[in-house]
């Protein structure tokens, strides 16, 4: 078996690599062909990576993986990362396939490995469209959770309206949760109003205002894979503290 490598080396010259990663999140993608099982992935030095595993293309184990674990991958796929919404910057992605072996293995780091961007860059524009992305900072002017009005498009779905500050209270980005994320989210923060709370909106989806705030940025909550954390323990959010 290969040596054990950082995802920062990989590339699509050969499949018989070997890393220890981070399941970073974890969710199922509904496709006309069936589920697929998509990832993001983190190795020790916090450098991310997406994954899939395709229908009727299950490695072995992979029952066992979970959203938090560490686990070691062996012969897969690298791919160019050409999808609409990436979920990390890396310019590869992971095809596992049946010939791949997963491994739980024991934890190495209690790491998040966030990945939060800066308010200036997401109002900015210096952020591509297509990425989902991590921010951090303080929730702010929260609203009342309402249901979509039902249309021929859309079923009547809960969302939720918000606004989060960074830690010098000097950008400001507005925010929209749909669904099950908007109904967990609201009850978190009715439960835990204390103004010291870090919250992170993991893989939120930038999107253009409307009206007369068209030109403004939103994040929007991406119905697969978005989250939140609500305090987390990590050295990231204790340096947001401290500022």
């Amino acid at each position: 078996m290969s040596d054990v490598v950082d995802v920062a080396c990989l590339d699509t010259i050969k499949t018989g690599w070997l890393i220890s990663v981070k399941v970073v999140r974890l969710w199922k993608h509904s496709t006309f062909f069936g589920n697929t099982i998509e990832m993001v992935l983190s190795d020790i030095k916090g450098t991310r990576i997406a994954a899939t595993i395709m229908p009727n293309e299950f490695p072995t184990h992979w029952k066992e993986i979970k959203q938090g674990q560490w686990i070691r991958i062996f012969n897969f796929h690298v791919k160019e990362a050409t999808r609409s919404m990436l979920t990390t910057i890396n310019k590869h992605r992971l095809q596992l396939t049946s010939v791949t072996i997963i491994t739980p293995i024991r934890t190495r780091s209690y790491n998040l490995y966030l990945h939060c961007f800066r308010f200036y860059d997401i109002v900015d524009r210096a952020i591509p469209f297509d990425y989902l992305i991590d921010v951090m900072g303080t929730i702010v002017n929260m609203g009342p959770l309402c249901n979509a009005s039902n249309d021929a498009y859309e079923e009547n779905l809960a969302y939720l309206r918000f606004e989060i500050v960074n830690a010098r209270r000097e950008g400001r980005l507005a925010c929209h949760a749909r669904g099950s994320l908007a109904i967990n989210l609201h009850d978190v923060y009715l439960r835990n109003t204390c103004e010291s709370v870090v919250w992170v909106l993991r893989f939120w989806k930038m999107t253009n205002g409307q009206g007369v705030v068209k030109k403004s940025v939103v994040l929007r909550s991406n119905d697969l894979c978005s989250d939140f954390l609500y305090n987390p323990i990590d050295a990231e959010v204790d340096a947001f503290r401290a500022t």
